[in-house]
């Protein structure tokens, strides 16, 4: 088998590429900025890893070689809509935007956690 053969059926032009994501802090950021835009982020991972895929590359598509995205489910924002009874949105409340996708969320060395507590969705 040649060097090339095990890319058969990939793009020429194709960019590989590695995203680790840290939930807490980007959507934290993003919350601040825009409650809307940071809620539709947390809800819809398809559609921005589709974009992040597609879009900005000089050289062709992102192939991802790794995708990991790290979320602390204790972890919470204060809610700028006043009119909920619960003041804080709690970062676990957009874990089945991940896991409802087929992604799966692993421990170290069992389920549920990357280790050092640092919870982790682990996207395909």
């Amino acid at each position: 088998m040649s060097s090339q053969d095990w890319r058969s059926g990939i793009p020429p032009a194709t960019v590989w590429a590695a995203l680790y994501l840290d939930f807490d802090n980007v959507f934290s950021g993003l919350y601040k900025l825009d409650p809307d835009v940071a809620v539709h982020f947390a809800e819809d991972p398809g559609g921005w890893l589709h974009r992040l895929a597609t879009t900005a590359t000089t050289d062709g598509t992102r192939r991802w070689l790794v995708l990991r995205c790290y979320l602390n489910p204790a972890g919470w924002v204060y809610r700028t809509d006043l009119g909920e009874e619960q003041p804080r949105l709690y970062f676990s409340k957009f874990r089945p935007s991940f896991a409802d996708r087929g992604h799966v969320q692993r421990r170290h060395g069992q389920l549920g956690w990357a280790g050092a507590g640092v919870p982790a969705v682990w996207l395909p």
